[in-house]
């Protein structure tokens, strides 16, 4: 793999970010082991939902989708994109297969 830059809009528009410092990204390079793809393997990502009381009463009451992610916000719910995104800057996997596999939040 090899790391570069993210422009600061690419940044902006991913995170929100307060500080000024450069934020880093991989891809694959390629080698004779990936045979010149940049990957090997697999890599899950994952998303946990907990049904808590409150998120079972909003289900039964047929809330709106929104209104369910909203409240499972509060129990520590994190879509799959993000936790795409944490392996994307831990230099796990690109923004590109997360950006294939996933939707924007």
């Amino acid at each position: 793999k090899e790391k570069y830059r993210i422009d600061t809009a690419l940044r902006d528009g991913l995170f929100y970010y307060k500080e000024e410092r450069d934020v880093f990204f991989y891809r694959g390079k390629g080698c004779p082991n990936c045979n010149h793809t940049g990957y090997s393997g697999r890599l899950a990502i994952h998303e946990i939902f907990i049904t808590s009381k409150e998120i079972k009463q909003l289900i039964a009451k047929d809330s709106p989708v929104v209104e369910i992610h909203e409240c499972a916000k509060k129990y520590g719910y994190r879509t799959l994109r993000y936790d795409g995104m944490l392996k994307v800057l831990r230099g796990l996997t690109t923004i590109e297969e997360v950006d294939r596999v996933t939707k924007e939040d």
